[in-house]
């Protein structure tokens, strides 16, 4: 819904134009904004029911499909009836894609899930009925909320050597020092340690769905993150009440700090707390994750005020999945979070670091006189932020400003944030420069100051310079690392990246080879070549990373060395971030990055790796060599949770013609095994209809066991006639007939020919005419050819004669067509038994019944051999002049083989029908005449005239 009312805003001024200009409106006009009107009180009546009071009521009552199709047809209906007004442009605004739309809707439907989980807990016995039903309703739009997942607890998948596994008596508890909605934080230690820590516990009995995705979350990226700017991770317990314990910050939450005790922390402290998280958002982000909840309140400060962030329950990697909307503190949220809009990034946290920054500066509440709601207006649609001081410096304003910049493109990335920083322009004003520098890290190089915060520690201690070293020139510096490692070498590397710091010159030294002698090193997969990726980690120029650097990091695929190995794929990801444009048109780069998933990497960089390899294969022009075979390993043997990652690749790579025919029927019955969670990736082959023969076979097989896989058949074989006619050409299914009683009935519709030679189909319409389906199966038995050995081994031939006792005319009708049809070619002892009532509906009053029962009635003749024909003589006379082929026909055979043959009718009542019906020359008429011509000169006519008209009748037809 917000999506659609975000673009009604920006519609509101074109349509405000349009009105002032427009001078008169035709009919069609009138009529279209006569449309508009209604259906923007129709959204407005159902947004109110979304409002507040009536909100949960709303909820309960009415199936969220059907509120998702109504958003949709309102969409719909405005655009249609703004391209009548000739307002294309507005048009164009509620126009939204089904990838979009899903998206956005999957964001609502998250939320909508969390209030009704939220009610179930609070065991509201009787909404319980209609809290399931919605809670299917979820189901089926792709939400879901298993009911045991909100009695247990699993813990994210922790590599063993990193798992900090504690038993609940190793904690000793000392004193509470804090208090949240899902649990109690305590001050204590562990008993064979007097080093103090903090000890979060979550009672099982109050645990939301909610706190238990954010324990989960918690404790899985405090397992897996480490840097001097978060809360280090100390250990966490398996079993309820879980602990969750971190290091003690003594000095406590930024916020209480600021607010309570402002003047300990000066301009430098602040200055300082300002870089020092910033790198650590910094970090989060070259490691794939948004923290999502960054606020003073989840600053923490040690007795020296070093900061540190903490609280990971709301943090999630980057990936294509849409988002939760509204996660975090509204104060710090970004507008698209407000907004909720399903696809955002690390710019969220971007957003929240400008509003931290203004915290820093002023020592305030951001937007504290406002409400949430109030909040949310300003923010997402006055676009305005809290007032900043006029007396702050020039460059922290601008800073500011473009951190909390409406547009997420607009915003700084955390490394250009950390560079600036470090820079004392941005600093607070009365920052102590020396003492900043000291404590931040920063080193000197001549004129440039280069921070170096993440080799800082491997960088060795620098020993006494030669006196060739203290002279060394950028020329001299390049030669040397050309050459074979030794100690000039390193030092002549040391000295070029510290010198490469500033921009001119390492531009200077580009000119001079400086990328060739980077690939160079980084071959060697050496202690040099962790420091050339160090330097390239931190690097923002897209000329340092020439193909020759990307080629020496693709090396690394193999390395032996995670070390190496990550640290590489961590250079490349950045890197392709830089060269994004160049790297479209070099297709074999992405086949080549993703070699990296074969051997074990962090999540999060399989993550990260994953994200960039979609948007990579939904650029490229024409796919690699060998992506689909990647792509397929790494869905069928990663985690479980990286598969909502692995499967946009593979949906975006099937677009090639060349994928597809990389894919292998083994390879479809692999994915089908698993066929719920890949369900989006089969519903994009089937657009392809070069996939249909080795992948119908693949999801008939999985419909046997995989009832969702046979309701995408079913839904797929009716609108789709090729898919349709693969099915059919598969068949049979060979299981439960009352199953697949509904893909028949979709096949039917398509192809009616190839499917009655199959003995299922005969089972099918079985089930049906015991199922009281009886007209419908008639319908199809009629046009299909009946296979006589499929045929008698079952119980149709009763069934059918049965129901004809107990029929209306038109199922009748229906009947003896399908009697007609087996006996023109095979016995059927049940329809050759109904002669008699065949006769009589032929001699009776239902006219309409008379030629199917004439068509029944000389077939059935056939298997009778002492069947008097005497009284169907007169009645084949008269259909032989039918303008049904069918029965002329019928009649004109019955005549020239009966006529002949059979003494005991009477030839003048015959003949006096035959000539009194005569309307036009047939074929059927001509062999009916010849055949009473020869048959006069063998029997006695009595009336004299009718043979005379007889002659001429024959003179006339043979005159044509």
């Amino acid at each position: 819904m917000n999506s659609a009312i975000q673009a009604i805003k920006n519609i509101l001024n074109i349509i405000s134009s349009y009105a002032d200009d427009k001078q008169s409106f035709n009919r069609e006009e009138e009529k279209a904004a006569s449309t508009m009107m209604t259906k923007l009180d129709e959204f407005t009546e159902l947004l109110s029911q979304c409002q507040r009071e009536v909100c949960i009521t709303f909820l309960l009552s009415t199936p969220i499909s059907a509120t998702k199709e109504e958003v949709k047809q309102f969409r719909h209906s405005m655009k249609e009836s703004l391209l009548v007004l000739g307002l294309t442009q507005a048009a164009n605004y509620m126009e939204i894609s089904d990838s979009d739309l899903t998206s956005q809707d999957l964001v609502d439907m998250k939320r909508i899930g969390i209030v009704l989980e939220q009610l179930y807990k609070k065991n509201q016995k009787e909404a319980g009925d209609r809290i399931e039903k919605r809670f299917q309703s979820l189901e089926e739009l792709g939400v879901h909320y298993d009911a045991e997942e909100l009695d247990s607890l699993t813990i994210p998948e922790i590599p063993e050597s990193l798992k900090l596994l504690i038993k609940h008596e190793d904690c000793v508890f000392e004193k509470t020092i804090g208090r949240g909605q899902s649990g109690t934080v305590y001050l204590g230690h562990f008993k064979d340690s007097d080093d103090n820590i903090a000890i979060k516990v979550l009672s099982k009995q109050t645990l939301s769905q909610a706190d238990v995705e954010s324990y989960r979350r918690e404790v899985y990226f405090l397992t897996i993150l480490s840097h001097p700017s978060l809360t280090k991770f100390c250990g966490y317990t398996e079993d309820a009440p879980f602990y969750i314990c971190t290091e003690f910050m003594s000095g406590g939450s930024l916020y209480h700090k600021l607010r309570n005790n402002p003047e300990q922390l000066n301009p430098t402290t602040r200055s300082l707390i300002a870089l020092t998280v910033a790198r650590g958002l910094e970090y989060l982000h070259s490691k794939g994750v948004i923290h999502r909840d960054l606020k003073s309140l989840n600053v923490l400060l040690d007795d020296n005020n070093n900061a540190k962030i903490c609280d990971f329950g709301m943090v999630r990697t980057r990936d294509s999945r849409p988002m939760t909307g509204m996660i975090g503190t509204v104060h710090w949220m970004a507008p698209e979070v407000l907004m909720s809009t399903p696809f955002y990034d690390e710019r969220v946290d971007v957003y929240s670091f400008g509003i931290f920054l203004w915290e820093l500066l002023t020592g305030q509440m951001p937007y504290k006189d406002m409400q949430a709601n109030q909040i949310i207006r300003t923010v997402t649609e006055l676009g305005e932020r809290p007032p900043i001081p006029e007396d702050c410096p020039q460059h922290l304003a601008k800073l500011i400003t473009k951190c909390w910049s409406q547009d997420p493109e607009d915003r700084p990335t955390m490394a250009k944030v950390v560079a600036e920083l470090q820079d004392s322009k941005y600093h607070l004003a009365g920052t102590d420069e020396a003492e900043f520098a000291l404590k931040a890290g920063i080193v000197s190089c001549h004129k440039t100051s280069l921070s170096l915060p993440y080799i800082r520690k491997e960088t060795p201690k620098p020993r006494p310079k030669s006196r060739e070293s203290q002279v060394i020139s950028p020329d001299r510096a390049m030669q040397c690392m050309h050459g074979p490692p030794s100690d000039s070498r390193k030092e002549a590397l040391m000295y070029s990246l510290q010198m490469c710091g500033d921009q001119v010159t390492l531009y200077n030294f580009l000119d001079l080879g400086f990328t060739k002698a980077l690939s160079l090193i980084l071959t060697e997969q050496s202690e040099d070549s962790e420091t050339v990726m160090t330097y390239l980690l931190t690097c923002r120029e897209p000329k340092v990373f020439d193909i020759e650097v990307l080629k020496a990091l693709l090396l690394y695929t193999s390395s032996k060395s995670d070390v190496f190995r990550n640290k590489a794929l961590s250079v490349l990801l950045s890197a392709s971030l830089l060269r994004f444009e160049f790297l479209k048109s070099a297709p074999s780069f992405v086949q080549q990055l993703l070699q990296f998933i074969y051997l074990p990497m962090p999540p999060q960089s399989s993550a990260a790796l994953l994200q960039l390899a979609n948007r990579l294969i939904r650029s490229i022009s024409n796919a690699p060599t060998g992506l689909w075979e990647v792509l397929l390993w790494a869905r069928l043997n990663l985690p479980q949770m990286l598969t909502p990652l692995v499967l946009p690749c593979m949906i975006g790579a099937v677009k090639f013609v060349e994928v597809r025919n990389d894919i292998k029927s083994d390879n479809y019955k692999e994915l089908s095994q698993t066929f719920n969670a890949n369900i989006m990736l089969f519903k994009e082959i089937l657009k392809y209809d070069d996939t249909f023969e080795k992948l119908i076979p693949a999801l008939m097989s999985c419909s046997k066991s995989n009832d969702i896989c046979l309701k995408f058949i079913i839904e797929n074989s009716k609108e789709n006639s090729l898919f349709a006619y693969s099915v059919v050409q598969n068949l049979p299914f060979n299981f439960d007939v009352s199953k697949i009683v509904a893909v028949y009935k979709n096949l039917f519709l398509h192809d009616t020919k190839k499917i009655s030679q199959i003995q299922e189909f005969y089972s099918v319409i079985e089930y049906l005419m015991v199922n009281n389906d009886i007209k419908y199966a008639c319908e199809i038995l009629k046009t299909v050819r009946i296979e006589e050995s499929l045929f008698v081994n079952t119980k149709l031939p009763k069934l059918l004669s049965e129901a004809f006792y107990n029929s209306d005319d038109l199922l009748c009708t229906s009947l003896m067509l399908i009697y007609y049809n087996c006996l023109q070619r095979f016995r059927v002892e049940e329809f050759v038994n109904l002669d008699q009532i065949f006769l009589s509906i032929l001699f009776g009053k239902r006219t309409e019944l008379r030629k199917p029962a004439f068509l029944c009635v000389i077939s059935a003749a056939e298997y009778i051999s002492d069947f008097d024909y005497s009284a169907i003589h007169p009645v084949a006379a008269f259909y032989v002049h039918s303008s049904s082929e069918i029965i002329g026909n019928s009649a004109a055979k019955f005549i020239s083989e009966k006529t002949k043959v059979c003494d005991d009718y009477d030839i003048d009542k015959t003949l006096e029908v035959f000539i009194e019906n005569y309307k036009a020359p047939s074929k059927n008429v001509i062999v009916a005449c010849d055949c009473f011509v020869e048959i006069c000169k063998q029997k006695k006519v009595k009336d004299q005239s009718l043979l005379q008209k007889l002659s001429q009748m024959y003179n006339m037809l043979h005159s044509y």
